[in-house]
C-alpha cells in the first residue's frame, strides 16, 4: 500500500463569507440538506465541487481508512485515506492505473470525484474498483454531464444512476434528467451531474 495522502499546506475554507455573497446556501438531494462547499482552492463556486464534495463527505461517514480514485479530496483537507492517482505528484499518492490496480486489500468505501470521465477505458475501471469492494461495501462515483458523452450513456444504461443540474451561478437542484445540459454552457463547468453509488452484496 502507498502512504496515507498529505498535504503540506492547510487549504483555507471560507463559507461563512461566500455564503453572503451567494445566498441561498444549501441544496437537496436525496431528500437531505446539505451545506454548499465554498472554498478558495479552485474556486468551488464556480463548478460542480460545490455540491460533489458535501455528497461525498455524506458517503464516507467515519470512515476514514477510504480508497479515493483521482486525488481530488486531499485539496480540501482530507488526509487520512488512500488515493490513486496515475499522475498525481501529491506527496503518499499511489501513481497506479485504476483500470490494471491491484490490492491485497479491500474498502468498504471507494469514492471516484470527476475522475472517470478522463479515463480511456472505463468501463474496465469500473469494474475493477467494483472488485476492490469489501462484501457489502460501496463505491460512490460524480461524472460531470457531457465531458464525455459515451460514459454519460454507459452509465445510463447500466447503473441506477441519480442526477443533479444546475440553475444558476451557485445553485443546483436534484432532478429526474439530464437531457440537453451540455458542459460548459450555460455556467463554466459542469451544469449536470451524474451520481452512481453501486454496493457489493
Amino acid at each position: 500500500m502507498g502512504r496515507f495522502c498529505m498535504s503540506a499546506v492547510d487549504r483555507l475554507q471560507i463559507p461563512y463569507f461566500l455564503s453572503r455573497v451567494f445566498p441561498g446556501s444549501t441544496f437537496s438531494f436525496g431528500g437531505k440538506v446539505f451545506e454548499y462547499f465554498f472554498s478558495k482552492v479552485n474556486m468551488t463556486w464556480r463548478t460542480e465541487r460545490i455540491v460533489e464534495i458535501p455528497l461525498a463527505t455524506e458517503f464516507i461517514g467515519d470512515d476514514w481508512g477510504f480508497l479515493e480514485v483521482g486525488d481530488v479530496l486531499c485539496q480540501y483537507g482530507f488526509r487520512t485515506h488512500f488515493v490513486v492517482d496515475l499522475f498525481s505528484k501529491r506527496l503518499g499518492v499511489q501513481n497506479k492505473d485504476i483500470v490494471t490496480y491491484d490490492s491485497i486489500h479491500f474498502y468498504d468505501k471507494i469514492v471516484c470525484i470527476s475522475t472517470l470521465e478522463h479515463i480511456d477505458d472505463f468501463v474496465g475501471a469500473l469494474k475493477n474498483m467494483e472488485s476492490l469492494l469489501n462484501w457489502n461495501g460501496c463505491l460512490f462515483v460524480t461524472v460531470p454531464v457531457g465531458w464525455n458523452r459515451e460514459l454519460d450513456l454507459y452509465l445510463i444504461e447500466n447503473y441506477l444512476c441519480r442526477f443533479m443540474k444546475r440553475t444558476g451561478k451557485c445553485s443546483w437542484v436534484e432532478t429526474d434528467s439530464v437531457d440537453g445540459i451540455v458542459y460548459d454552457s450555460p455556467f463554466i463547468a459542469g451544469n449536470g451531474l451524474i451520481i452512481v453509488e453501486v454496493c457489493r452484496g
